[in-house]
């Protein structure tokens, strides 16, 4: 689900992911998953890849929920570390190292041949990401959003392994943004959230990436007291063998509830392929304009169907 408000001049959107448990009624699960990881870290500039290893004992580590940072006093056991050692030259004992993250999780076998995600709002300031003890990725920088298609690396019947190895060094041989210049402060770690999201073969990605577009966008080319017009780009992804005939319904309601139009779009997406959908809605007559006294939202939601028929 998605909602807009209309406010003149400009147009706000927010996202709203709805979290299901039952893929018979929604085709995405999404669980977030901060609970229950265990850390360590080791000021080694090369990673230890027995931490990766599903054989390794982390009994020992410590237990840590996300959001987290190892430039804490809880772990470095300095009152304020950027105070202690503003620069990884005074010391580089909690820059220059790795922080390990572990966590331990399995799936319904009933699941099994559906498409599986892992997301992370932002990890400072490099990350590799380990699934049963193979490399599935890295990403570079610790202020965006990105995720890996772990389908190939998991087990459905069976306990899986994910590491996430972390790195904060300022001067790194990748020079990732921001390096020493200026009075700035990095603190390592996953410090926002993560999930894990299973969705259907046909599906609408994560939004957006280094590797694709992505996700949906809505623009408002027309918007006053008396009339809105959205447009709205919806990406639908086919990792089915075959090729599949799509329609995407998107449905939106005013702040109450009440229908306002519902959009239908047919295609046919190629296996592998990323396609488009463009939908336009009819002009809305006296909309409920966003302000901070009246935050009024128009809701929408967007769901790709396989299984029609060319006439």
């Amino acid at each position: 689900m998605y909602r807009i408000c209309f406010q003149a001049g400009f147009a706000l959107l927010v996202f709203v992911s709805a979290c299901q448990t039952d893929l018979k009624k929604s085709p995405v699960i999404s669980k977030t998953i901060n609970a229950n990881w265990t850390f360590n870290y080791l000021p080694n500039d090369a990673i230890r890849i027995d931490f990766v290893d599903t054989a390794f004992d982390d009994s020992n580590w410590q237990a840590i929920a996300l959001p987290h940072t190892w430039s804490t006093y809880e772990t470095t056991g300095d009152l304020h570390p950027f105070i202690a050692n503003p620069s990884e030259r005074d010391d580089p004992y909690w820059y220059q190292g790795w922080g390990y993250y572990r966590k331990h999780f399995s799936f319904d076998p009933s699941l099994k041949g559906k498409k599986v995600f892992v997301e992370f709002d932002a990890v400072q300031k490099y990350s590799k990401v380990y699934v049963n003890g193979k490399l599935v990725g890295d990403h570079k920088g610790g202020f965006t959003s990105f995720y890996f298609d772990i389908s190939d690396f998991v087990r459905w019947d069976g306990d899986n392994l994910m590491v996430v190895a972390a790195s904060n060094r300022k001067n790194d041989e990748l020079r990732i943004a921001p390096m020493s210049g200026g009075n700035w402060d990095i603190y390592g770690g996953i410090y926002r959230d993560v999930r894990l999201v299973i969705k259907d073969k046909l599906y609408i990605p994560f939004q957006g990436s280094y590797q694709h577009e992505g996700g949906v966008y809505i623009t408002t080319p027309l918007v006053n007291e008396q009339n809105a017009v959205a447009v709205i780009k919806t990406y639908v992804k086919n990792d089915n063998e075959q090729a599949v005939n799509c329609q995407l319904t998107t449905t939106i309601t005013d702040p109450d509830g009440a229908l306002l139009q519902q959009l239908k779009q047919k295609a046919t997406i190629l296996p592998g392929t990323l396609y488009c959908f463009e939908q336009h809605t009819d002009t809305l007559k006296n909309p409920r304009l966003w302000s901070p006294d009246s935050p009024v939202l128009v809701q929408g939601g967007h769901q790709p169907q396989p299984g029609w028929r060319r006439n």
